[in-house]
């Protein structure tokens, strides 16, 4: 998974409505503590920051703090300019959005996984392509994709070791 956040605490979201805007996916979200709705999240996907409507200051407060404690994500520019990347409450909303998006494309996986033998190659398929081979996983599926494909990435086996197949890995 490609999220820059790895600690969103009690935080989740809701109600997700993703489109197109000017520039780019935009979305609409609940943001949620706990069981308690704090605010409403809009990302207008015009390239501009995520605005937060926050249901009292207090709310605000605890996840500015809570984004506060978070590691910078170090960032090279090029050229030998390196600088750390401070997260905010946008980048927070942006990533547990993305985080929704991938434990649903997780487990849609993980359901076909148990009717199919999915499978990526990765000199073949796309980054988000994959080959569903309608036979049930075995030994003897794997061994006949090995055989022909030692390179492939078997996801049911990625999915078994509680790993994220590469098809996620843009999330």
């Amino acid at each position: 998974m490609s999220l820059s956040v790895t600690n969103f605490d009690d935080y989740s979201v809701k109600k997700i409505v993703q489109f197109e805007g000017m520039e780019g996916a935009g979305f609409n979200c609940d943001l949620y503590r706990g069981t308690k709705k704090v605010a409403f999240c809009r990302d207008n996907g015009n390239g501009g920051d995520v605005t937060v409507r926050w249901s009292d200051k207090t709310e605000e407060e605890l996840l500015l703090t809570h984004v506060a404690s978070l590691p910078p994500i170090p960032f090279d520019y090029g050229g030998g300019l390196k600088k750390d990347l401070k997260i905010d409450e946008g980048w927070f909303v942006s990533d547990l959005v993305a985080k929704r998006g991938m434990e649903k494309e997780l487990k849609k996986l993980r359901k076909k996984c148990e009717k199919a033998t999915l499978y990526r190659i990765p000199n073949k398929h796309r980054t988000n392509e994959y080959t569903e081979w309608p036979v049930i996983y075995s030994d003897k599926a794997r061994a006949s994709i090995v055989a022909k494909y030692p390179d492939a990435e078997i996801f049911n086996d990625v999915l078994a070791k509680g790993q994220i197949p590469s098809v996620l890995m843009e999330y």
